[in-house]
């Protein structure tokens, strides 16, 4: 197992564990961050399992392609990143910054932007 393979894996596991979560807990884990938001409870939950679903599936594509436990088509596994990134800002701008910002929490959230770039770049000399 290389570096990036290895780095790739410890990067999502953290995905995986989060998500994970949020799906044994039918989505019930967040719900009051999402209610502050005047989103009504139900969708609140809903929209959070959605969320834990994701990033589990991600997970997994990530480490099948990774490890090629799987096939994995190369736009597939890009695309999965992408939208790991995507899901990882949307999260710090909603929830680190409201209501009130916390700093450590952003700077770990950029830190793990910087690290799924890293994941893309680096299996693009696979």
């Amino acid at each position: 197992m290389n570096l990036c393979t290895a780095g790739s894996i410890l990067l999502v596991s953290m995905f995986l564990y989060s998500g994970s979560k949020k799906v044994l807990k039918l989505g019930n884990t967040e719900v009051d961050k999402l209610t502050a938001f005047k989103i009504p409870a139900k969708a609140a939950q809903a929209l959070i399992l959605a969320a834990g679903v994701f990033e589990v599936i991600a997970s997994f594509i990530v480490i099948a392609h990774v490890t090629n436990l799987v096939k994995v088509s190369r736009k597939v596994f890009d695309l999965t990143l992408w939208s790991l990134v995507a899901f990882t800002v949307l999260v710090t701008l909603l929830f680190k910054f409201h209501p009130k910002f916390r700093p450590l929490a952003v700077s770990a959230n950029i830190a793990v932007v910087g690290g799924l770039l890293a994941v893309l770049s680096c299996n693009k000399v696979r």
